[in-house]
C-alpha cells in the first residue's frame, strides 16, 4: 500500500509524503521508523471527544 501511495504521490508531482500515527501506537511508530519514515513533530488533537497526541512523519518519494 505504501508503494502504491509513493507512485501515486510521484504521479503528482510531489516529492514528499506525511502522515500520523497516534503516539501511544509504539508497534506502528517503530514499522514507520524501520521502513524510512522521519519523525517531523507531535500535534495535539481529537479522535471525536478524546484528546490525542499524534506524531507527524514524513518520507521522500
Amino acid at each position: 500500500m505504501i508503494d502504491a501511495a509513493r507512485k501515486w504521490t510521484k504521479e503528482q508531482n510531489q516529492n514528499l509524503m506525511h502522515l500520523y500515527v497516534l503516539d501511544a501506537n509504539a508497534p506502528a511508530i517503530a514499522f514507520y521508523e524501520r521502513n524510512g519514515w522521519r519523525f517531523a513533530g507531535i500535534e495535539a488533537g481529537y479522535i471525536d471527544a478524546t484528546p490525542v497526541i499524534d506524531r507527524r512523519y514524513v518520507i521522500d518519494v
